[in-house]
């Protein structure tokens, strides 16, 4: 069974994965040294549909057999079988190689076979065709290697390291909406025969649209030294990019801009919710008005106390912008949260969660950031104000430590729902929350003996390891309080 994937296969099998119990991402790429040229073969093997096998901890690890053969018209040059398999873990984790071979210039057929265990109903057949240029002996750019993950490592055994990077391949060439930079790695070839000191890698990013034309995006610029061979790894912001399709394009020229060689790569974006801001933008004048005239710092600030109230998608996002100088975006992302949730009130809504955002950073001020985000803070700002507090700063053996009382939380139904904040520092103000019986919080069944742990040897029972509270003494008063 062969699969000939088009872009929009490829989406739905990155999204839905149901066709198929194994799928597997083959890129290749030609990389050359020493007048050899190479393919580089790069395997991706999601995990979350394949068999588990499991270890006596409960840890799992999946396994696929895998047959690579690499064809001409002359016939098969290459076949390697391999057991491909991922360490004992507790979460799924795609299965990922590498393999480099020798190849000479020409056309080949390259076939990928996998099958689980010795099951061989379910065997899936990826073919890729490939074609080898001869070796260069002038200024020449080698194939773009898009990746998913960048680290420093200088593991020369392991088949994912290369040049003292470990990398990842992007799978499907498909930029997830969480990830926001694009890592691309590329290597330039005898650019030492250049007349000048320096060569110029220019870099552009076109959008491609449904008629198939190019718009560029962007373009920069990177001065290298002439070498033989240049190995570039390169790093892209593409956070606010919309969904679509693109292309990266590279050319390598001199300083009068006069060009050697040019390649180029394509791959999808992934971003919906950039996407919707695009899209709707502000939805009248005097909204659009309040929120475009908020100073950078306003504006940073109000992004920074969203933080408690957004899902974790939109709060990768907000991690994004927090770290850049991107205010008109801040702006469109703090515009439509607040649009989103209150429609006509949202400039109300707004102006009365910053004025409890203020009200925390005055309360809850540590001295580590701003009050809002302390412990203390960002109860306040989720849940709102406590209908009781009950604060302690001489219980017998216990750290300082404030417990919190909600007659109920509107957010999700809860009733009688308490915080325990304690201060393991003694000095200043950087309550930690401890423990909780709300729902989706820390629920600590040992908070007891964390917060009387200057208490020593005075659990209950006979098994300090079990043991989840400390023994009853005069004026030790959190369990009974917290239990009223």
């Amino acid at each position: 069974m062969i699969l000939r994937l088009t872009i929009v296969c490829l989406l739905a099998l990155f999204l839905n994965r149901i066709s198929y119990a194994i799928h597997c991402d083959v890129q290749t790429f030609i990389f050359y040294s020493e007048g050899k040229s190479y393919i580089e073969i790069c395997l991706y093997v999601p995990t979350e549909d394949l068999k588990r096998h499991y270890a006596e901890d409960s840890s799992f690890r999946n396994q696929v057999n895998m047959t690579l053969i690499l064809k001409s018209d002359k016939g098969i040059l290459f076949a390697d079988k391999i057991l491909l398999q991922n360490a004992y873990s507790s979460q799924t984790s795609p299965m990922l190689h590498n393999l480099r071979w020798e190849a000479k210039p020409g056309k080949y057929e390259l076939e990928t076979i996998l099958y689980e265990d010795q099951n061989k109903v379910d065997e899936i057949s990826l073919i890729k065709m490939i074609e080898v240029l001869p070796a260069p002996t002038s200024a020449f750019i080698s194939d773009i290697q898009l990746l998913s993950t960048v680290k420093s490592n200088t593991d020369s055994l392991n088949p994912m390291v290369k040049n003292g990077f470990y990398f990842e391949p992007l799978p499907y060439s498909i930029v997830v909406p969480t990830q926001f930079v694009l890592p691309y790695y590329v290597e330039t070839y005898f650019t030492k025969q250049l007349p000048d000191k320096y060569y110029y890698l220019e870099n552009q990013l076109f959008l491609l649209d449904s008629a198939g034309k190019h718009h560029l995006i962007d373009t920069w610029i990177k001065r290298r030294e002439v070498v033989n061979t240049d190995f570039i790894l390169q790093n892209k912001d593409i956070s606010h990019l919309p969904s679509g399709k693109y292309i990266l394009k590279l050319s390598l020229k001199d300083r009068n801009q006069k060009s050697f060689h040019t390649t180029g790569v394509e791959f999808y974006r992934m971003n919906p919710f950039w996407d919707r801001l695009h899209k709707v933008q502000y939805e009248n004048a005097s909204e659009e008005r309040f929120f475009s005239e908020l100073s950078d710092d306003s504006i940073h600030l109000a992004i920074k106390a969203l933080y408690t109230l957004i899902s974790t998608p939109h709060q990768a996002v907000a991690d994004d912008l927090i770290n850049q100088k991107k205010y008109e975006a801040k702006r469109m992302f703090v515009y439509r949260y607040w649009k989103d949730n209150y429609g006509a009130t949202a400039i109300e809504e707004f102006q009365k969660h910053m004025d409890l955002v203020n009200m925390a950073n005055r309360m809850f001020y540590s001295g580590f950031g701003y009050g809002f985000e302390s412990d203390r803070g960002r109860i306040f700002l989720k849940y709102g104000k406590p209908i009781e507090i009950f604060k302690e700063e001489i219980d017998a053996g216990a750290y300082p430590y404030e417990i919190w009382k909600y007659d109920k939380i509107v957010k999700t139904g809860q009733n009688n729902v308490k915080f325990l904040f304690y201060n393991p520092d003694m000095g200043g103000q950087n309550y930690r929350l401890l423990h909780s019986t709300a729902y989706g919080e820390i629920v600590n069944p040992k908070w007891e003996i964390e917060l009387y742990r200057k208490v020593k040897d005075e659990f209950e029972g006979d098994n300090p390891v079990e043991a989840k509270g400390v023994n009853k003494a005069f004026s030790r008063r959190a369990r009974d309080f917290f239990n009223e």
